[in-house]
């Protein structure tokens, strides 16, 4: 009895850890987490945010932010945030779907190489989440789970 009595305690103890390490803040939207060696970087919206941007069925038309607009919107931060670099050429462009409590978006995920005198050089800070409204989701660091 008391064996079962301490299993079971150990494993709820265990279990609403790990199920907080997955839990998202309340009011949060969860995009995505990217890592790359020890750093992780998750990227988060509110709810409001979220149900303000626009709505896109791809099979009817075009984004509404093209993505030579999410490119230069993507371009003006990281030149804020990353004023090193000389130039931002893209790398990787992704459109991505969430589906969040009965409501979806769209949004672009743009990896870009930085270049300095001339030079391109890959980075894996340089990455832009750009929203439909043309709105730039800031990176916070996250948890390795």
């Amino acid at each position: 009895m008391v064996r079962t009595t301490i299993l079971v305690v150990t494993f709820l103890a265990l279990g609403s850890c790990f199920a907080q390490a997955q839990i998202p803040t309340k009011g949060m939207v969860p995009l995505y987490t990217f890592s790359h060696n020890d750093k992780v970087v998750d990227y988060s919206i509110t709810e409001a945010v979220a149900k303000r941007q626009p709505q896109w069925d791809p099979s009817q038309s075009m984004p509404p932010l093209s993505v030579p607009e999410a490119i230069a919107i993507a371009r003006e931060w990281l030149a804020k945030t990353h004023p090193k670099f000389d130039a931002f050429e893209p790398a990787d462009i992704n459109l991505r779907r969430i589906r969040y409590r009965g409501f979806s978006f769209w949004f672009y995920s743009l990896r870009f190489d930085g270049v300095v005198s001339g030079t391109r050089t890959h980075s894996p800070d340089l990455e832009a989440v750009v929203l439909f409204d043309r709105g730039i989701v800031e990176p916070k660091p996250g948890v390795r789970r």
